[in-house]
């Protein structure tokens, strides 16, 4: 909801301007009244960033250019309450491997986005899924009997101009696997395929609804220790 994504950016820029690693806390994230206490789902927090402000490949949103900031969650249903939503809405700022952490500085060039996760359905082949509908999970074996998953959002083959073949090809290689892939390969694949409830809320969004346009930007940003936690997919 709006609400998750207003409940991100003020649990990182908490974090980034005082280094409270459980600012998650201090927020009431109303939304979740709505929702059974013992409610479980796969979710993840996006954090992009306006292209403008730093170069970088992009995709367009709302009349801006945006690209991946860092993207972390869980394949896995969760409890949907604030201390997971606040919990991955700094991994995924702080902690994404593949990019260094969110500055303060950055803040009023994000854009936030949650996805909750649903529809899980086993696919028939490594085909059966539509790009812009779908995200998948793919698992698969090499020659040698090693193991490789990993997942792609479903806005991700849609954004990035993809085919359904090259999205996993794609995967493949994201999941870790640098040898050849063969058509043997490709129909060995295990593949799932769902679907997710998505919003988004740009910085400027977040202060308009959230702070009745009050630039809550104020202190100092401070370095926060970070490294990618186990148990967690990047998207």
């Amino acid at each position: 909801t709006e609400g998750m994504c207003h409940f991100c950016f003020d649990v990182l820029i908490e974090t980034l301007s005082t280094g409270n690693r459980d600012a998650w806390q201090q927020f009431p994230l109303k939304e979740l009244e709505a929702y059974s206490s013992d409610l479980k789902c796969p979710l993840f927090v996006t954090w992009n960033k306006e292209a403008s402000a730093r170069g970088g490949s992009s995709s367009s949103t709302t009349n801006k250019a945006y690209h991946l900031r860092g993207c972390i969650g869980t394949l896995q249903p969760k409890p949907l309450t604030a201390k997971t939503i606040g919990q991955y809405a700094i991994q995924s700022g702080l902690r994404d491997h593949r990019f260094k952490p969110i500055q303060f500085s950055e803040i009023r060039f994000l854009q936030c986005s949650v996805s909750l996760l649903v529809r899980y359905e086993e696919a028939d082949s490594y085909k059966d899924w539509t790009v812009g509908v779908h995200g998948i999970i793919i698992n698969f074996r090499d020659t040698t009997f090693n193991n490789f998953s990993a997942t792609y959002l479903p806005e991700v083959a849609k954004e990035q101009g993809w085919s359904v073949q090259t999205a996993v090809e794609s995967l493949i290689r994201k999941a870790g696997y640098n040898g050849r892939i063969t058509q043997e390969l490709l129909d060995s694949i295990k593949c799932t395929r769902y679907q997710s409830s998505k919003y988004k809320v740009s910085f400027e969004e977040y202060v308009a609804s959230a702070k009745n346009g009050k630039d809550p930007l104020e202190g100092v940003g401070r370095a926060i220790p970070h490294g990618h936690r186990p148990g967690c997919e990047i998207c």
